[in-house]
């Protein structure tokens, strides 16, 4: 059972379903906007489900199987005297669950915890579901996208106007230092492209390969020549 909604029954869930139709019916009334309607839905589907799930836990009334149960080796273990919790993190939120172990005694090692057998909880505190959708973000969605939806459900989680994303973007676009990134990138195309490294090796190797450290020397004039133009492109985006 979730401590903090043991008092949740049938009535209060089929109450929040009529609360739900009740929202959509005043925000017809009232000409409410759609987003603010879908925001308004979200929350009260996740209080729901919330209440659902605690519905459920409570059902199973700790997983109390009576004083003693039948292990599959053959053994018999006694229920312990005390409820031993554990925390849930679902897609609806966290529970904090009491459940019945059986076992020698306590402080011994637990034979058997029937709730979390029936209902196939993970040994972690994350849900399954949570697990997949966490494996399923990390294979196949872009690490930008990941950062942006963790920065989204943070604002949402802090009640903060997701217009200061499109505000934040705005003033990064304004920023003329922005423009290095492309032009960057452009000149390194040019460079590989039109095999410019290459012709300043040999001119260098020319100049200097004679010499016993030469590799050296040449190298830390290529570096020179190629520094000397990235603060040129840098003075000429500043003026």
């Amino acid at each position: 059972m979730d401590e903090n909604t043991k008092n949740i029954n049938k009535d209060d869930i089929l109450k929040h379903t009529s609360n739900l139709i009740d929202l959509v019916e005043k925000a017809y009334k009232t000409g409410t906007a759609t987003h603010k309607v879908e925001q308004d839905i979200f929350t009260e589907l996740l209080k729901m489900g919330h209440m659902l799930l605690a519905y459920l836990f409570d059902l199973y009334q700790g997983g109390e199987q009576g004083e003693t149960i039948e292990l599959s080796d053959g053994r018999k273990v006694k229920r312990l005297s005390m409820k031993h919790k554990r925390s849930y993190l679902s897609i609806f939120g966290e529970f904090n669950l009491s459940r019945w172990v059986y076992g020698t005694r306590e402080g011994q090692k637990i034979d058997c915890i029937p709730m979390d057998k029936l209902l196939q909880l993970p040994s972690s505190k994350y849900s399954y579901l949570l697990q997949d959708w966490g494996q399923s973000l990390v294979v196949s969605v872009p690490l930008f996208a990941m950062i942006l939806a963790a920065t989204m459900l943070g604002f949402y989680t802090s009640e903060v106007d997701f217009t200061i994303i499109a505000a934040e973007l705005y003033s990064l676009a304004e920023n003329p230092m922005l423009l290095a990134l492309p032009l960057s990138a452009f000149v390194g195309y040019i460079l590989s492209e039109s095999k410019t490294s290459e012709r300043l090796l040999r001119l260098t190797h020319a100049f200097f390969g004679w010499m016993p450290t030469g590799l050296a020397i040449v190298s830390l004039v290529i570096y020179a020549v190629l520094l000397l133009l990235q603060v040129l492109r840098a003075l000429l985006l500043l003026l």
